[in-house]
């Protein structure tokens, strides 16, 4: 699992595949980003963002680039 770190850009990325593991086009991918504080309450960072398909082009495969703000603690 990579790090994400605090003020830095982190690309999330997913590949989506059907039931034979062949990538599949899907229409308006969204993400949603959240954390859990340390008395685990969760923390929504992003609600539903549009993914980007990657470039070049790849069928399925899609990211989101994310920059951790720099007010985010340890144990956040």
């Amino acid at each position: 699992m990579a790090d994400a770190v605090v003020g830095k850009a982190y690309t999330f990325q997913v590949l989506f595949v059907d039931e034979t593991n062949s990538p599949v086009v899907v229409v308006d991918p969204t993400i949603t980003i959240f954390s859990f504080s340390q008395a685990g309450a969760k923390q929504v960072l992003v609600q539903s963002a549009a993914m980007q398909a990657v470039v070049p082009a790849e069928v399925g495969r899609y990211t989101y680039v994310y920059t951790v703000p720099l007010a985010y603690a340890p144990g956040d």
